[in-house]
């Protein structure tokens, strides 16, 4: 008999991967990678907490220990997205005679401080929730103060609203601050912008309410305004009849305040017939 028919067959076939090992491969691949992406969406979130919390401790002047950057001395008002009303007492001095100890007066008054729901102290989520508002001057301020004022600005990613006023502040300035920060909205009347005075920085940024009442903003800077305006105000500025055709592209431009600027009558109303879309307020110089 054939020897190799004696033996018997020993080869065989690989079992078959079951469907649940399978898929339950495809599923840990699945959450691992939504774990780390949510891990990445969390540190970003709160590394921009980090830098709020650090802008708002400089342009306060009252640095906390978390940053060795000098505080800018002039005073500035930082409003939180996340605020309560609470009683402050203040110390006012009285006036005394030379030789007399200075006195005090406390004074109590309500003041809006940053405050966290309960759950967000307990869970030391601060950071990814807190966020600056608005800010707004409120004295005067060194060109050194400014330009130091302007690199912190530059570091947030979005305000509500900005309030500057001034000479101290030039077109330059917010420039820079509008193309580096998404604002809402901006107050820049009395600021120093000049007859011819550009500001690129504008041009792309997402502002709805702009104004810059009460400077020389001309036909120059028209060509930077946003797409995005809905309400411009430019009252007290030097817009001239030759540069109203511009602000025709505006499409989105609900209120138009050019009140007391060097343009006619006959101008304004030709504007008018052209933007139907657009509120344009206007009287004479």
């Amino acid at each position: 008999m054939n020897e190799s028919q004696d033996k018997p067959q020993t080869e065989t076939t690989p079992p078959k991967q079951g469907w649940r090992v399978r898929w339950s491969l495809r599923a840990l691949i699945v959450v691992i990678t939504l774990g780390c992406l949510l891990f990445a969406l969390i540190s970003w979130h709160a590394r921009i907490g980090k830098i709020h919390e650090e802008v708002a401790q400089r342009l306060k002047g009252a640095p906390w220990g978390q940053t060795s950057e000098k505080p800018i001395t002039g005073r500035w008002h930082v409003e939180w997205y996340m605020e309560t009303p609470e009683v402050v007492t203040t110390s006012r001095p009285l006036r005394s005679r030379p030789g007399e100890p200075v006195r005090y007066q406390q004074i109590k008054h309500n003041e809006m401080v940053r405050q966290s729901p309960e759950w967000v102290q307990q869970t030391g989520t601060e950071l990814l929730f807190h966020r600056i508002k608005s800010i707004s001057a409120l004295g005067h301020y060194s060109r050194d103060e400014i330009e130091a004022t302007v690199r912190e600005l530059s570091r947030l990613d979005h305000l509500q609203r900005l309030d500057i006023s001034g000479e101290a502040f030039t077109a330059a300035d917010l420039s820079r601050i509008a193309a580096n920060v998404d604002i809402d909205k901006i107050n820049g009347y009395h600021i120093k912008l000049e007859f011819g005075d550009r500001m690129p920085g504008l041009l792309n940024s997402p502002i709805e309410d702009l104004n810059l009442s009460h400077t020389r903003f001309s036909g120059a800077a028209i060509v930077d305004l946003p797409i995005s305006l809905i309400k411009l105000n430019l009252e007290r500025t030097s817009v001239t009849d030759e540069s109203l055709d511009q602000f025709v592209r505006l499409t989105n431009l609900k209120q138009l305040n050019l009140k007391r600027t060097p343009t006619s009558r006959a101008a304004i109303g030709a504007l008018k017939r052209k933007m139907p879309w657009c509120g344009i307020k206007w009287s004479p110089l």
